[in-house]
């Protein structure tokens, strides 16, 4: 379904209404249209210069033109624009993302369009062919991709936009809009601003300041994923050694993480051999962990952030087999252990959605029949670690 053309119509209304110099014809004059509408074709580069739009709505007005040949809902990205100064692309990149998400698109952000650029090896100030802007916006998982420019024209600027569908590499549709040389333009082209005083004896009016970003949204569940675990414990003291390999999955919110993980590994001396020297050295066991950690994370850049950790696991033993025996799903409350926990992590996001975790733990664990005094078995300090792939919620 395509977006109603009067959303578009009123959309780029309200761009030529903010247009410097645009205004209502004078009673007896044929046209009542605003002077940005009117063919620049047959004016003079004065009078272009004139009736053009300011970057914003000239912005908005290229957005909402070439969105009403787009389908509802699409998710766009923007890939590149071709200009002779970065600030400029990266200024309109900006303002291009705005515009389609305020009408109503998903748009993809720059943490996207910085990694397919850094993966594809391209600068978002470049010219790019319809073939490389489909590529980088099938790496932004985009329905559409949009390219153009932002060039001179006539004492004024041009800005050009070109949408292709990322499946077929179809033409979708084409957008311009002029914007008039101003102070703003001035400071991200790199050229030093006129004096304030020269600009109002020219008469030119005070630009307006530019919108500030959008505030990011407060996100309070962290993620969801799942992983691989280690535990070892060097024991010590008359304490069995162990070490534990086994998957885990785990849940979180901005400050805490709850896991629940299986494993299975050999517990070394599990059993004391007797005076004699009988008896097994060691078992294998089968374990269920449940880990709540709290956390305090840290933002690194735009994509990595650190945490500590500090919590308590809650280790169920499920089955037991000693050396040279035979599997036994009773009798093993004795291996029920509960571990405090402390550590530090840390999460890499390598997409907008998807991240890695990695984590490092140390932990002091009793048994649970030692805690409660059924036992005398000792306590003893091990280490841990976590590696897991998990996406944003």
């Amino acid at each position: 379904m395509r977006k109603k053309p009067l959303a578009a119509a009123l959309a780029l209304a309200l761009a030529f209404a903010a247009a410097p110099g645009a205004q209502a014809a004078p009673a007896g004059q044929a046209s009542a249209l605003p002077a940005a509408a009117q063919p620049a074709l047959l004016l003079p580069a004065s009078a272009q210069q004139a009736q053009a739009l300011s970057l914003e709505a000239a912005i908005w007005a290229a957005a909402a033109e070439l969105a009403s040949g787009m389908a509802q809902g699409a998710r766009v990205a923007v890939a590149a624009i071709e200009s002779d100064s970065a600030r400029m692309a990266n200024y309109v990149i900006d303002g291009v993302i705005i515009a389609f998400s305020g009408i109503g698109f998903q748009a993809a952000g720059r943490t996207a369009l910085n990694m397919a650029a850094g993966a594809m090896g391209f600068q978002t100030l470049q010219r790019l062919s319809d073939e490389a802007a489909r590529e980088a916006g099938r790496r932004m998982g985009a329905d559409v991709v949009v390219a153009g420019s932002f060039q001179p024209a006539a004492g004024a600027h041009r800005l050009s936009l070109r949408a292709i569908r990322v499946a077929d590499g179809a033409a979708l549709g084409q957008s311009s809009a002029t914007a008039a040389h101003d102070t703003i333009i001035e400071l991200l082209l790199g050229a030093p601003p006129p004096p304030a005083e020269e600009a109002r004896e020219a008469g030119a009016p005070e630009p307006p300041p530019p919108p500030p970003p959008p505030p990011p949204r407060p996100r309070l569940f962290g993620g969801a994923g799942f992983g691989a675990l280690f535990d070892w414990d060097p024991g010590g003291g008359g304490a069995a050694s162990h070490s534990y390999f086994g998957a885990f999955a785990f849940a979180d919110t901005r400050f805490s993480e709850l896991s629940a993980g299986l494993a299975g590994g050999r517990i070394s001396g599990a059993r004391a051999a007797a005076a004699e020297g009988e008896g097994p050295a060691g078992m294998s066991v089968i374990a269920m962990s449940f880990c709540l950690l709290f956390k305090l994370p840290v933002h690194i850049g735009q994509s990595a952030s650190v945490f500590p950790l500090l919590g308590a696991m809650f280790e169920i033993a499920l089955a037991s087999r000693p050396d040279g025996g035979s599997w036994s799903f009773t009798g093993l409350p004795e291996h029920d252990t509960i571990k405090l926990s402390f550590g530090a992590g840390a999460d890499f996001d390598f997409s907008e959605r998807n991240f890695l975790r990695l984590a490092a733990l140390g932990y002091y664990a009793a048994r649970v029949r030692a805690i409660v005094g059924a036992s005398d078995h000792p306590g003893s300090f091990g280490a841990g670690a976590r590696v897991g792939l998990g996406f944003r919620l």
